[in-house]
């Protein structure tokens, strides 16, 4: 694990988010807030070559964004950097060679999104396309062309009274999983939550009851690329529903999950937002039984950037469906004389020293 982990050492203080590319050779840092006496407690936008921390470019004209909750994404490739932004509706698609803005994503109906509650979900599983959520007036999806930055669809919600939807991300067939919520009208509460499936020809189909499943509204969801499995959790639970029939294929209790697709998609590797110790991470197969944990299961969730001080200076939030997950790594002894070999003269030194020769 510790030669997969992409822990990027950079030359910047402050906070912020973080994500690395499929390739583990790019990352992104940083955060921009727009009000100069808040910025300031900010890591700077850019992108790093989380190796070495070597800075490949700073996002100089990155748009504001008000609330740090979701990782800029990269795409499958790891050739471009998605930064979504809000309160309006908007992504911005910068080059991870050398952090120049590529193109934006943005919509002419500007009026219904002057007050977003935003859901990034992201590139599609070929990266042709990226979808923004948003739960402002009943909810609704964004699709664009990645390649000219067209909108393809636009699916809003539909319905009366206190229905509203939530955007949980791609399904395995380029539609969309969503959750319908409905309140009681004189309360405001919750009173029924249920799971459908959008496509983009407008379609939507109603897939299962969410009672008892989760507390009523999902509080985080991540889904992956070719797998039918929607990941919902409230705040101490997360569950894995199966796209295709609805049932609810394994349920596990965790706090606020970081969850990451191993093994060649065939396992989950899931870990709490605050991690105390290796007991908090939990593995998976797609039918929910629970593996002994590998060091390779933990490359994904093991990422971060740490300041010149030393300190934490950016974490991952829902940024795992197209990052890192040490595939290039070697194994047995190769992986052995990798590590020997990049370690100084001195260190390699120390541990002869202490090399304990059998008989």
């Amino acid at each position: 694990m510790a030669m997969g982990a992409r822990i990027a050492h950079i030359d910047d203080e402050g906070t912020g988010l973080y994500s690395v590319d499929s390739t583990g050779t790019r990352a992104f840092a940083g955060f921009y807030d727009p009000r100069p006496e808040v910025n300031t407690q900010y890591v700077t936008p850019a992108i790093y070559d989380p190796r070495d921390g070597a800075l490949i470019g700073a996002l100089d004209e990155v748009a504001a964004s008000s609330s740090p909750e979701f990782s800029p994404e990269f795409s499958p490739d790891g050739k471009l950097l998605a930064y979504p932004t809000f309160p309006r509706a908007k992504v911005q698609l910068f080059s991870s060679e050398d952090g120049s803005l590529v193109r934006e994503l943005t919509t002419d109906v500007s009026a219904p999104f002057d007050w977003l509650v935003p859901v990034p979900l992201g590139f599609s599983a070929d990266g042709t396309q990226y979808a923004y959520g948003y739960r402002h007036d009943r909810g609704g999806i964004l699709v664009w062309n990645v390649a000219d930055g067209s909108l393809v669809s636009h699916l809003a919600a539909e319905g009366e009274g206190a229905e509203t939807w939530v955007p949980l991300g791609w399904d395995h067939e380029g539609g969309f999983a969503v959750q319908k919520i409905i309140n009681d009208t004189a309360t405001g509460m919750v009173t029924n939550a249920s799971l459908e499936r959008w496509s983009q020809d407008g379609g939507k189909a109603m897939l299962s009851d969410l009672a008892g499943v989760i507390d009523t509204v999902s509080l985080k969801s991540i889904t992956f690329p070719g797998v039918p499995v929607v990941f919902m959790s409230d705040e101490m639970r997360l569950a894995a529903i199966d796209l295709e029939t609805g049932a609810v294929r394994f349920k596990t209790e965790v706090e606020f999950p970081e969850i990451a697709l191993v093994r060649n998609g065939t396992a989950f590797s899931i870990r709490p937002f605050d991690i105390e110790s290796l007991d908090d991470f939990q593995v998976f197969d797609l039918a929910g039984n629970r593996l002994q944990i590998l060091g390779r299961d933990l490359i994904p969730l093991a990422q971060a950037a740490v300041s010149r001080s030393g300190m934490i200076a950016a974490v991952p939030k829902n940024a795992t469906r197209h990052t890192y997950l040490g595939q290039d790594l070697p194994k047995g002894a190769a992986l052995y004389n990798a590590v020997w070999d990049g370690l100084d003269a001195a260190t390699q030194q120390a541990i002869n020293q202490d090399r304990v020769v059998r008989p």
